[in-house]
């Protein structure tokens, strides 16, 4: 079978399992909503690309060229954490094939070249295509739009080979994190050049690239493009390696680490690793979750260009809302509902001696560890001047210590399941849950209302030394009124697993 022929049948093979999947085609109204949310993202980066193509002085086209492959670091962090809740690995869709008589190099590279002409890889060309066609098009530049154009498909290819190398690492040990944490701090170096955030530094940084590339600079365009083909084969490589790994594992290796690992889970150390680390997969495995946590993380990196490029929210309680909005949006979709999502196994749960309250314990300090992704975000309009960096790091303070502590009060309240997969909105009662629309309206309004009534009493630098003296001390006393969580909701168990399992199904 040629190459060609293979790629053709193993794509079919793919449409056929997602259409025969038992959750294809059951909930009409989550495919609404996630149409709605495609094009509301799309109209969103239309509204971003002309405000940037505005901002800038389309009258030079060097200006216009380097402004927008300046900001490519922004875009390409972004692109590549976003597929960490949206895209499988070559190795674990090549598993069902093993056992067929199909080359495993040339069937990976098949999956391969999928991931490379996946229809995602054009999201970002909305956002980049109108500013070309603004900026430059419509000044008779063809050519250097173009240019830029293909960059950004280069660049967001070598993306999705960056995110496979990475992810393929990460599942066989959690160290390799060390992997892109470096890449991207290498890669944001420039903002520190002079010993301090520089924007324009870093702007002016790698604007270069995009002044060297509109111009027909060989040497630049072959380095991107080796760049692009060398990630290519690594990821090539290591896929193959991945699923030769797989095959050679002898069952007396497995024996033994899945001893290891049951002796483990007799420690409450175990215990809570092992519910961490069911956090990070129900993110990346669970529709209903990951769909949550990709539409909040979208939302704030669009409201953070936005901010940054534009004086829209420039007054002291709309960037005081904002912020707290940003850190505490993924705690109101996912944590609002605690205990909802793991009433599918609620029962399971129950066996174990405060196996709840480990799993409130892994919860708070998985998805504190996740507030960093907003507030690296958020450093964009810091670096713009748009936005104190005191605000950003109390707020995120603040969200960790005194809005947690707040959304986890749903955990007590909680009482109907919500489906991992099948549906993206409950029709069992849940959005009858008056505990868990006031607290979410009490995260969102109270703290800024808090903010701005203690920066008239005192001064804003002050008001922002409270917040983050009572974020500090929610975090210190974390497992206290994690504990009073549990034992609330040990006194209502009973009434919660009879609504857990009637509201299944």
């Amino acid at each position: 079978m040629s190459k060609i022929a293979l790629f053709k049948e193993l794509t079919h093979h793919r449409a056929l399992a997602e259409k025969r999947s038992m959750m294809h085609g059951r909930n009409k109204s989550a495919r609404i909503i996630l149409g709605i949310s495609v094009a509301f993202i799309i109209l969103y980066l239309l509204m971003i690309s002309i405000l940037l193509a505005l901002s800038v002085d389309s009258h030079h086209i060097d200006q216009s060229a380097s402004f927008i492959v300046g900001i490519f670091p922004f875009i390409l962090a972004c692109d590549f954490f976003v597929r960490f809740v949206a895209q499988q690995t070559p190795s674990q869709l090549v598993k069902p094939y093993l056992l067929m008589p199909i080359q495993k190099q040339l069937c990976i590279d098949t999956f391969v070249a999928r991931s490379l002409i996946n229809w995602s890889n054009l999201i970002w060309l909305i956002l980049i295509v109108p500013y070309t066609f603004i900026t430059m098009i419509a000044r008779l530049y063809f050519l250097e739009a173009v240019a830029v154009i293909f960059f950004y498909w280069v660049l967001i290819l070598f993306s999705s080979q960056l995110y496979l190398i990475c992810r393929t690492l990460i599942n066989k040990n959690m160290l390799a994190w060390i992997l892109p944490a470096v890449f991207f701090a290498l890669l944001f170096l420039p903002f520190c050049l002079k010993g301090h955030f520089d924007f324009d530094q870093f702007k002016t940084f790698y604007g270069y690239l995009g002044e060297t590339l509109i111009h027909g600079n060989v040497l630049s365009w072959i380095i991107v493009l080796f760049v692009l083909a060398l990630s290519i084969q690594i990821d090539r490589k290591l896929q193959l390696k991945s699923v030769m790994d797989e095959i050679c594992k002898s069952s007396s290796q497995k024996k033994s680490t899945y001893q290891s690992k049951s002796n483990k889970l007799g420690t409450s150390k175990g215990l809570l690793n092992l519910f961490l680390r069911l956090e990070y997969i129900s993110i990346r495995r669970n529709k209903n979750i990951r769909k949550l946590f990709l539409s909040g993380m979208v939302v704030v990196l669009l409201f953070c260009i936005l901010c940054s490029f534009t004086n829209i929210y420039a007054n002291s309680y709309s960037r005081v809302f904002w912020c707290i909005y940003s850190f505490v949006i993924i705690g109101c979709m996912i944590l609002s509902r605690l205990m909802c999502y793991e009433g599918n196994y609620i029962d399971i749960l129950m066996v174990r001696k405060e196996s709840i309250l480990t799993l409130l314990k892994a919860k708070y300090y998985f998805y504190s560890i996740l507030l960093f992704f907003p507030f690296l975000l958020m450093l964009l309009p810091v670096i713009k001047g748009q936005w104190p960096f005191g605000m950003v790091l109390s707020c995120m303070i603040f969200t960790m210590g005194f809005q947690y502590c707040l959304i986890f009060q749903t955990a007590v309240y909680n009482k109907y399941t919500i489906p991992l997969n099948e549906k993206l909105i409950s029709s069992n009662g849940i959005e009858k849950n008056y505990y868990q629309i006031i607290i979410n309206f009490a995260a969102m309004l109270i703290p800024p209302a808090i903010i701005i009534l203690l920066s008239h009493i005192f001064n804003e630098e002050t008001a922002f030394w409270i917040i983050s003296a009572i974020g500090l001390a929610g975090i210190a006393t974390h497992n206290i009124w994690l504990k009073n969580i549990y034992q609330r909701l040990m006194k209502r168990k009973y009434k919660n697993i009879e609504g857990f399992r009637t509201s299944r199904g």
